[in-house]
Protein backbone atom coordinates (compact mmCIF):
# COMPACT_ATOMS: atom_id res chain seq x y z
CA UNK A 1 0.00 0.00 0.00
CA UNK A 2 1.39 3.50 -0.98
CA UNK A 3 1.76 5.66 1.45
CA UNK A 4 -0.53 8.74 0.89
CA UNK A 5 2.53 10.99 0.69
CA UNK A 6 4.28 9.31 -1.59
CA UNK A 7 4.38 11.79 -5.06
CA UNK A 8 1.88 10.60 -7.86
CA UNK A 9 2.53 10.54 -11.27
CA UNK A 10 1.25 13.47 -13.81
CA UNK A 11 -0.35 12.67 -16.86
CA UNK A 12 0.58 14.28 -19.91
CA UNK A 13 -2.04 15.50 -22.59
CA UNK A 14 -1.49 14.02 -26.36
CA UNK A 15 -1.49 16.81 -29.10
CA UNK A 16 -4.68 17.03 -30.50
CA UNK A 17 -2.97 16.83 -34.20
CA UNK A 18 -1.36 13.54 -32.81
CA UNK A 19 -4.99 12.02 -32.79
CA UNK A 20 -5.81 13.49 -36.51
CA UNK A 21 -2.62 11.80 -37.97
CA UNK A 22 -3.91 8.36 -36.12
CA UNK A 23 -7.09 8.55 -37.51
CA UNK A 24 -5.69 9.46 -41.39
CA UNK A 25 -3.04 6.40 -40.67
CA UNK A 26 -5.75 4.48 -39.56
CA UNK A 27 -8.43 5.29 -42.81
CA UNK A 28 -5.05 4.88 -45.53
CA UNK A 29 -4.39 1.39 -43.88
CA UNK A 30 -8.15 0.06 -44.16
CA UNK A 31 -8.89 2.23 -47.63
CA UNK A 32 -5.40 2.87 -49.23
CA UNK A 33 -6.59 1.07 -52.11
CA UNK A 34 -10.12 2.66 -52.96
CA UNK A 35 -8.31 6.07 -52.59
CA UNK A 36 -5.96 5.34 -54.84
CA UNK A 37 -7.79 3.56 -57.39
CA UNK A 38 -10.26 6.16 -57.27
CA UNK A 39 -7.39 9.00 -57.73
CA UNK A 40 -5.88 7.47 -60.96
CA UNK A 41 -9.60 7.18 -62.37
CA UNK A 42 -9.80 10.97 -61.74
CA UNK A 43 -6.66 11.66 -63.35
CA UNK A 44 -7.55 9.49 -66.44
CA UNK A 45 -10.59 10.66 -66.35
CA UNK A 46 -9.45 14.99 -66.58
CA UNK A 47 -6.60 13.89 -69.44
CA UNK A 48 -9.32 11.81 -71.47
CA UNK A 49 -11.52 14.76 -71.56
CA UNK A 50 -9.06 17.11 -72.38
CA UNK A 51 -7.53 14.95 -75.51
CA UNK A 52 -11.61 14.58 -77.05
CA UNK A 53 -12.15 18.25 -76.48
CA UNK A 54 -8.41 18.47 -78.47
CA UNK A 55 -9.70 16.26 -81.15
CA UNK A 56 -13.34 18.01 -81.31
CA UNK A 57 -11.49 21.11 -82.01
CA UNK A 58 -9.02 20.01 -84.74
CA UNK A 59 -12.41 18.09 -86.50
CA UNK A 60 -14.20 21.55 -86.29
CA UNK A 61 -11.61 23.59 -87.88
CA UNK A 62 -11.04 20.97 -90.16
CA UNK A 63 -15.41 21.00 -90.74
CA UNK A 64 -14.76 24.80 -91.33
CA UNK A 65 -12.57 24.70 -94.00
CA UNK A 66 -14.27 22.27 -96.03
CA UNK A 67 -17.43 23.85 -95.36
CA UNK A 68 -16.18 26.92 -97.14
CA UNK A 69 -15.05 25.38 -99.68
CA UNK A 70 -17.58 23.79 -100.59
CA UNK A 71 -19.92 25.46 -103.56
CA UNK A 72 -21.45 22.58 -104.43
CA UNK A 73 -24.50 20.04 -103.18
CA UNK A 74 -22.11 17.03 -103.83
CA UNK A 75 -19.48 18.85 -101.95
CA UNK A 76 -22.00 20.19 -99.46
CA UNK A 77 -23.60 16.39 -98.60
CA UNK A 78 -20.04 14.89 -98.36
CA UNK A 79 -18.93 17.41 -95.73
CA UNK A 80 -22.39 17.08 -94.14
CA UNK A 81 -21.52 12.73 -94.11
CA UNK A 82 -18.38 13.20 -92.62
CA UNK A 83 -18.73 16.09 -90.55
CA UNK A 84 -22.06 15.89 -89.33
CA UNK A 85 -21.80 16.11 -85.54
CA UNK A 86 -19.90 18.82 -85.91
CA UNK A 87 -20.69 22.50 -85.63
CA UNK A 88 -19.64 23.00 -88.87
CA UNK A 89 -21.73 19.82 -90.40
CA UNK A 90 -24.79 21.82 -88.70
CA UNK A 91 -24.61 24.82 -90.77
CA UNK A 92 -23.56 22.49 -93.68
CA UNK A 93 -27.65 21.33 -93.53
CA UNK A 94 -28.62 25.11 -94.42
CA UNK A 95 -26.32 25.15 -96.67
CA UNK A 96 -27.42 22.46 -98.30
CA UNK A 97 -30.62 22.87 -97.72
CA UNK A 98 -30.75 27.12 -100.00
CA UNK A 99 -28.41 25.01 -102.77
CA UNK A 100 -31.54 22.50 -103.46
CA UNK A 101 -34.05 25.44 -103.19
CA UNK A 102 -31.70 27.45 -105.58
CA UNK A 103 -31.73 24.28 -107.82
CA UNK A 104 -35.81 24.25 -107.89
CA UNK A 105 -35.23 21.02 -105.78
CA UNK A 106 -37.97 22.43 -103.28
CA UNK A 107 -39.40 19.22 -101.65
CA UNK A 108 -35.33 18.27 -101.01
CA UNK A 109 -35.11 22.04 -99.36
CA UNK A 110 -38.11 21.90 -97.13
CA UNK A 111 -36.92 18.22 -95.37
CA UNK A 112 -33.61 19.85 -94.99
CA UNK A 113 -35.16 22.84 -93.26
CA UNK A 114 -37.58 20.89 -91.45
CA UNK A 115 -34.45 18.39 -90.08
CA UNK A 116 -32.75 21.35 -88.86
CA UNK A 117 -35.96 22.73 -86.39
CA UNK A 118 -36.10 19.02 -85.56
CA UNK A 119 -32.75 18.37 -84.38
CA UNK A 120 -31.40 21.80 -83.44
CA UNK A 121 -34.51 23.85 -81.66
CA UNK A 122 -32.36 25.94 -79.65
CA UNK A 123 -29.46 26.76 -82.25
CA UNK A 124 -29.19 30.21 -83.34
CA UNK A 125 -29.88 29.80 -86.52
CA UNK A 126 -32.86 27.90 -85.61
CA UNK A 127 -35.38 30.92 -86.99
CA UNK A 128 -33.39 30.87 -90.32
CA UNK A 129 -34.27 27.45 -90.58
CA UNK A 130 -37.72 28.41 -90.29
CA UNK A 131 -37.79 31.31 -92.46
CA UNK A 132 -36.50 28.98 -94.72
CA UNK A 133 -38.87 26.51 -94.15
CA UNK A 134 -41.32 28.84 -95.25
CA UNK A 135 -39.99 30.17 -98.60
CA UNK A 136 -40.31 26.70 -99.55
CA UNK A 137 -43.91 26.33 -98.69
CA UNK A 138 -44.38 29.59 -100.97
CA UNK A 139 -42.42 28.15 -103.77
CA UNK A 140 -44.26 24.93 -103.74
CA UNK A 141 -47.65 26.64 -103.87
CA UNK A 142 -48.54 26.21 -99.97
CA UNK A 143 -49.24 29.83 -99.80
CA UNK A 144 -52.28 29.81 -97.60
CA UNK A 145 -50.02 27.76 -95.13
CA UNK A 146 -46.88 29.87 -95.67
CA UNK A 147 -48.82 32.73 -95.14
CA UNK A 148 -49.83 31.60 -91.46
CA UNK A 149 -46.28 30.84 -90.67
CA UNK A 150 -44.68 34.40 -92.09
CA UNK A 151 -47.83 36.40 -89.81
CA UNK A 152 -47.16 33.92 -86.88
CA UNK A 153 -43.47 34.60 -87.15
CA UNK A 154 -44.02 38.64 -87.26
CA UNK A 155 -46.34 38.53 -84.29
CA UNK A 156 -44.13 36.78 -82.16
CA UNK A 157 -40.78 38.79 -83.46
CA UNK A 158 -41.62 41.85 -84.67
CA UNK A 159 -38.19 42.96 -83.86
CA UNK A 160 -35.91 40.21 -85.42
CA UNK A 161 -33.15 40.60 -87.86
CA UNK A 162 -35.17 38.54 -90.32
CA UNK A 163 -38.56 40.68 -90.02
CA UNK A 164 -38.06 42.82 -93.27
CA UNK A 165 -37.38 39.63 -95.54
CA UNK A 166 -40.67 37.59 -93.50
CA UNK A 167 -42.61 40.78 -94.46
CA UNK A 168 -41.45 40.90 -97.97
CA UNK A 169 -42.13 36.98 -98.49
CA UNK A 170 -45.70 38.08 -96.55
CA UNK A 171 -46.63 41.04 -98.97
CA UNK A 172 -45.91 38.11 -102.20
CA UNK A 173 -48.00 35.34 -100.02
CA UNK A 174 -50.85 38.33 -100.17
CA UNK A 175 -50.17 39.43 -103.56
CA UNK A 176 -50.42 35.38 -105.38
CA UNK A 177 -53.61 35.24 -103.06
CA UNK A 178 -54.84 38.42 -104.27
CA UNK A 179 -55.18 40.13 -101.63
CA UNK A 180 -53.67 43.43 -102.76
CA UNK A 181 -54.60 46.00 -100.32
CA UNK A 182 -53.21 43.63 -97.41
CA UNK A 183 -49.85 43.70 -99.41
CA UNK A 184 -49.79 47.12 -99.76
CA UNK A 185 -50.92 47.94 -96.30
CA UNK A 186 -47.48 45.33 -94.69
CA UNK A 187 -45.44 47.51 -97.06
CA UNK A 188 -46.69 50.93 -96.29
CA UNK A 189 -46.18 49.81 -92.67
CA UNK A 190 -42.79 48.69 -92.93
CA UNK A 191 -41.76 51.94 -94.53
CA UNK A 192 -43.14 53.60 -91.52
CA UNK A 193 -40.25 52.51 -89.17
CA UNK A 194 -37.56 51.27 -91.61
CA UNK A 195 -34.35 53.14 -91.79
CA UNK A 196 -31.94 51.13 -93.75
CA UNK A 197 -31.81 52.19 -97.28
CA UNK A 198 -31.52 48.88 -98.90
CA UNK A 199 -34.20 47.34 -97.04
CA UNK A 200 -36.51 50.78 -97.89
CA UNK A 201 -35.76 50.49 -101.56
CA UNK A 202 -36.31 46.69 -101.69
CA UNK A 203 -39.70 47.56 -99.87
CA UNK A 204 -40.65 50.64 -102.71
CA UNK A 205 -39.76 48.42 -105.42
CA UNK A 206 -42.45 45.83 -104.62
CA UNK A 207 -44.93 48.04 -103.31
CA UNK A 208 -44.95 50.01 -106.49
CA UNK A 209 -45.41 46.54 -108.17
CA UNK A 210 -48.69 46.11 -105.89
CA UNK A 211 -50.16 49.43 -106.63
CA UNK A 212 -50.24 48.75 -110.11
CA UNK A 213 -51.45 45.71 -109.78
CA UNK A 214 -54.53 47.33 -107.81
CA UNK A 215 -54.83 49.92 -110.91
CA UNK A 216 -54.63 46.99 -113.65
CA UNK A 217 -57.23 44.98 -111.58
CA UNK A 218 -59.59 48.35 -111.21
CA UNK A 219 -59.10 48.55 -114.85
CA UNK A 220 -59.82 44.78 -115.65
CA UNK A 221 -56.58 43.57 -115.74
CA UNK A 222 -55.91 40.65 -113.37
CA UNK A 223 -53.11 38.80 -115.04
CA UNK A 224 -50.12 41.17 -113.91
CA UNK A 225 -47.03 38.68 -112.72
CA UNK A 226 -45.44 38.83 -109.54
CA UNK A 227 -42.01 40.59 -109.61
CA UNK A 228 -39.05 39.04 -107.86
CA UNK A 229 -37.94 40.60 -104.62
CA UNK A 230 -34.60 42.48 -104.77
CA UNK A 231 -33.07 41.58 -102.03
CA UNK A 232 -29.05 42.66 -101.17
CA UNK A 233 -26.61 39.80 -100.30
CA UNK A 234 -25.34 39.48 -97.43
CA UNK A 235 -22.98 37.12 -94.82
CA UNK A 236 -24.17 37.91 -90.94
CA UNK A 237 -28.07 38.44 -89.59
CA UNK A 238 -28.36 41.97 -90.49
CA UNK A 239 -30.69 42.26 -92.75
CA UNK A 240 -30.57 38.72 -94.48
CA UNK A 241 -28.89 35.35 -93.57
CA UNK A 242 -27.50 34.12 -97.11
CA UNK A 243 -28.52 30.36 -95.60
CA UNK A 244 -31.99 31.08 -96.58
CA UNK A 245 -33.66 31.56 -100.03
CA UNK A 246 -33.84 35.39 -101.00
CA UNK A 247 -36.05 35.45 -104.55
CA UNK A 248 -40.10 33.95 -104.70
CA UNK A 249 -39.79 30.78 -107.01
CA UNK A 250 -39.79 31.30 -110.41
CA UNK A 251 -42.34 28.78 -111.33
CA UNK A 252 -44.90 30.98 -109.24
CA UNK A 253 -44.41 34.23 -111.46
CA UNK A 254 -47.56 33.95 -113.54
CA UNK A 255 -47.28 35.52 -117.47
CA UNK A 256 -47.80 38.66 -118.49
CA UNK A 257 -51.28 38.11 -121.05
CA UNK A 258 -53.05 41.13 -122.16
CA UNK A 259 -56.14 40.70 -121.93
CA UNK A 260 -58.44 39.50 -124.92
CA UNK A 261 -61.45 41.57 -126.56
CA UNK A 262 -64.80 39.63 -125.95
CA UNK A 263 -66.56 38.88 -129.13
CA UNK A 264 -69.49 40.30 -130.45
CA UNK A 265 -73.07 38.85 -129.26
CA UNK A 266 -74.31 37.22 -132.40
CA UNK A 267 -78.37 37.39 -133.39
CA UNK A 268 -80.55 34.60 -133.52
CA UNK A 269 -81.55 34.15 -137.38
CA UNK A 270 -79.11 36.54 -138.34
CA UNK A 271 -76.16 35.30 -141.05
CA UNK A 272 -73.11 34.19 -139.80
CA UNK A 273 -70.83 36.48 -141.52
CA UNK A 274 -66.98 35.32 -141.92
CA UNK A 275 -64.53 38.00 -141.60
CA UNK A 276 -62.35 37.94 -144.58
CA UNK A 277 -58.49 38.09 -143.65
CA UNK A 278 -56.79 41.02 -144.04
CA UNK A 279 -54.55 41.15 -147.42
CA UNK A 280 -51.01 40.93 -145.97
CA UNK A 281 -49.52 44.00 -147.07
CA UNK A 282 -46.81 43.89 -149.96
CA UNK A 283 -43.95 45.99 -149.82
CA UNK A 284 -42.47 47.58 -153.14
CA UNK A 285 -38.76 46.85 -153.55
CA UNK A 286 -36.97 50.12 -152.77
CA UNK A 287 -35.98 51.62 -156.08
CA UNK A 288 -32.25 50.70 -157.01
CA UNK A 289 -29.95 53.54 -156.70
CA UNK A 290 -26.70 53.62 -158.17
CA UNK A 291 -24.88 55.36 -156.04
CA UNK A 292 -22.51 58.45 -157.74
CA UNK A 293 -18.86 57.88 -158.23
CA UNK A 294 -16.59 60.23 -156.33
CA UNK A 295 -15.64 63.08 -158.53
CA UNK A 296 -11.71 62.45 -159.14
CA UNK A 297 -9.76 65.58 -158.02
CA UNK A 298 -6.11 65.94 -159.68
CA UNK A 299 -4.30 67.60 -157.23
CA UNK A 300 -2.53 70.31 -158.96
CA UNK A 301 1.37 70.31 -158.96
CA UNK A 302 3.01 73.05 -157.14
CA UNK A 303 4.74 76.01 -159.30
CA UNK A 304 8.15 75.15 -160.09
CA UNK A 305 9.77 78.42 -159.31
CA UNK A 306 13.43 78.71 -160.64
CA UNK A 307 15.82 80.50 -157.59
CA UNK A 308 17.14 83.90 -159.48
CA UNK A 309 20.58 83.69 -159.90
CA UNK A 310 22.77 86.05 -158.14
CA UNK A 311 23.91 89.17 -159.38
CA UNK A 312 27.97 88.67 -160.39
CA UNK A 313 29.91 91.63 -159.01
CA UNK A 314 32.62 92.56 -160.78
CA UNK A 315 35.20 93.96 -158.69
CA UNK A 316 36.76 97.10 -159.72
CA UNK A 317 40.38 97.81 -160.37
CA UNK A 318 41.85 99.58 -158.12
CA UNK A 319 43.03 103.23 -159.85
CA UNK A 320 47.01 103.41 -160.73
CA UNK A 321 48.18 106.52 -159.68
CA UNK A 322 51.61 107.29 -160.84
CA UNK A 323 53.48 109.92 -159.02
CA UNK A 324 56.44 112.05 -159.96
CA UNK A 325 59.22 110.38 -158.54
CA UNK A 326 61.17 112.90 -156.71
CA UNK A 327 64.63 112.91 -157.33
CA UNK A 328 66.62 115.20 -155.02
CA UNK A 329 70.22 117.17 -156.76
Amino acid sequence: MQSKNAPQEKKVARPAHHDEVEALRDFIEKHGMVVLVLLCLAIAGVTGFNYIRSRNERENLQAVSELGNANTIPALEEVLGTHGATAAGKLAVLRLAKEHYNAGSYDLALAKYEEFERDNPNHEFADVATIGRLHCLEASGQVEQALDGLTGFLKAKPKHYLAPQATFAKSRCLEQLGRLDEARIALEDFLTDADNEDLRSIAEEQLKTVNRKIKHKQAGITSLAVQPALVPPAMTPPPFNPLIPSTPAASNVAPVVAPKPAPAPVKEGAPVVTPKPAPAPVSKPAPMVAPKPAPVVTPKPAPVVAPKPAPVVTPKPAPVVDKPSTIKP
